[in-house]
């Protein structure tokens, strides 16, 4: 269930734990929303410690109750309990700010957020955050360190 290389939950871990969030929010109605985040190291060569980098910050940055897991190759996923969209912005913008303040290597990362509504499966939330990580590649929500 955790990914060797971040410490993260792999993607089965963490689909597994959405899914106990999923069902509390069908019973409760308490906001869930989704932090997805996508990393671009300038240098293919140091990928690995670029997500590594980020991945650590974000853990850190995350609330005890939060999930976070890594998803195919350069994305992280986070599952915010108990937050709404706005809530979720701000904290995505917190994240941001931590790994600026934190960043070794010179990356880009891109963040999408929705908050999960329950009209579709948790599977199909995590891939709308995620596209809307890809498509936000011209946003605010780039965050780059130059070297």
């Amino acid at each position: 269930k955790i990914d060797p290389l971040t410490g993260l939950l792999s993607e089965q871990g963490f689909y597994e734990e959405a899914q106990k969030e999923v069902e509390r929010f069908r019973r409760y109605k308490n906001p869930v929303s989704l932090v997805a985040f996508q990393i671009h190291c300038k240098d293919q060569s140091r990928e690995l410690p670029c997500l590594c980098q980020c991945a650590s910050v974000i853990k850190a940055s995350c609330r005890i109750n939060d999930i976070v897991g890594r998803l195919s190759n350069n994305q992280i996923i986070c599952l915010l309990a108990e937050t709404n969209e706005e809530q979720a912005m701000f904290a995505t913008k917190k994240f941001l700010m931590n790994i600026k303040a934190r960043q070794q290597e010179p990356y880009q990362i891109n963040a999408g957020v929705i908050q999960y509504q329950g009209a579709v499966g948790i599977s199909d939330a995590v891939f709308a955050a995620c596209s809307d990580a890809s498509k936000n590649g011209d946003s605010l929500w780039i965050n780059q360190k130059e070297s």
